[in-house]
């Protein structure tokens, strides 16, 4: 390792020189003859501490290592979530993952949320924030492990939203219509393509889901053969795949493989889908798209999106909000914990109470109820009495 005294046109520069691990010489020039020394010193210690890394490597790009961290990917869950990290990091795409700070991810994690340049500005939610985040760091770990970078920079995770879904965020029986009358009939746009397009098929979906608490792709992908119209029952055994023509992939966890009834409405509801749209097949999908195509759970859930807007309901009310209504409908009539669990699909009653405890009657509500049965005001409540021996006793 050298440094070199230049002179040209009578400009004199210094030359730094240094072998890194692979054998191969660099060098970079410099004003003044500290500054090469300097530069040839952190080189040497960076290579002691085994922390030296090929500048060659560090101009790649964090665009180009989010795509190799995607080709990685065994499951294709795993796939899609770092697919949708390629196509939303924004700014962070074009920069050499070695000149990758901080300060560039914060300000990522902020356009995210507040509303993203590279996407009309609409933001995404917290959630979806941190699974970007969580993937961003994963494919920088493996910029690491290949020798891209030293260490990672640190990556904000916003704190994880509340799982409670809160008695005012519940949509209503009105609102459920709504957005099936809407999606039967459409809704005209003030602009060409900025309408929406009847759909009685969506509709019937909206209702279905908010008949069985079906997610948007197991709903997308059930099969005609899954269903039992006459036990009124359907089996939840998979789900659509990311795109239309992928055919279906396995369910989110083992427990969401279920069956779940239904009741008359939703009989009707699947009965007369199949009546307007025969199937010669068994295991063709109930709801087809206009084109013959299986739904999948990003299209049904965009055209639930553009309902809702059109219909000027809450942000927080999404496709998913159906199967909150159909937990808190089974909760209402008295289910219990576990058997909302099952219907859901979820790994375990502590999920399930995670999200809707505060749905359940709890002990203010029991003594309500008991002290009214007592009817205090009118003659033949119940409640404690006297018999022949003076002792107290329950009537």
């Amino acid at each position: 390792m050298t440094v070199q005294k230049r002179e040209r046109g009578g400009q004199i520069r210094w030359v730094g020189r240094y072998r890194g691990p692979d054998g191969k010489e660099r060098s970079k020039t410099f004003d003044t003859k500290g500054a090469a020394k300097d530069w040839v010193g952190d080189r040497e210690q960076e290579m002691r501490r085994g922390e030296w890394i090929d500048p060659d490597m560090g101009r790649v790009t964090v665009g180009e290592v989010a795509q190799r961290w995607e080709k990685l990917a065994g499951k294709e869950g795993t796939r899609a979530n770092r697919h949708y990290l390629t196509q939303q990091l924004g700014r962070l795409d074009g920069i050499p993952v070695a000149q990758l700070r901080t300060p560039h991810i914060n300000e990522w994690v902020s356009e995210l949320g507040a509303g993203r340049p590279w996407a009309e500005n609409r933001p995404v939610t917290v959630s979806t924030i941190r699974t970007l985040c969580a993937q961003l760091s994963g494919a920088l770990h493996l910029a690491v492990e290949e020798g891209m970078i030293a260490k990672t920079p640190r990556i904000p995770r916003p704190p994880k939203p509340p799982q409670s879904i809160s008695r005012s965020e519940l949509v209503t029986v009105g609102e459920v219509r709504a957005l099936a009358e809407a999606a039967r009939d459409g809704i005209k746009g003030a602009k060409p393509g900025k309408g929406v397009r009847a759909s009685p098929t969506l509709a019937r979906m909206i209702l279905t889901a908010a008949g069985t608490g079906l997610r948007p792709g197991e709903l997308a992908g059930l099969r005609v053969r899954s269903v039992d119209f006459l036990r009124r029952e359907v089996a939840v055994l998979e789900q659509a795949g990311l795109l239309a023509t992928d055919g279906r992939r396995p369910l989110k966890t083992r427990a969401s493989r279920r069956v779940v009834p239904f009741g008359n409405d939703v009989l009707d509801l699947l009965s007369e889908e199949l009546r307007e749209f025969p199937v010669g097949d068994q295991s063709e999908s109930v709801f087809r798209s206009a084109r013959g195509l299986m739904w999948t759970a990003g299209t049904t859930s965009n055209a639930f999106l553009r309902l809702r807007e059109h219909l000027g309901l809450d942000s927080h009310v999404t496709f998913k909000s159906l199967r909150h209504f159909y937990a808190s409908t089974l909760i209402a009539a008295g289910a219990s914990v576990t058997m909302v669990a099952e219907y859901l699909g979820h790994a375990s009653p502590a999920i399930t109470l995670e999200v809707y405890a505060h749905l359940w009657p709890g002990d203010d509500d029991r003594a309500r109820k008991a002290v009214d049965a007592v009817a205090l005001l009118s003659a033949g409540g119940a409640g404690p009495v006297r018999d022949g021996a003076g002792r107290l006793a329950l009537a």
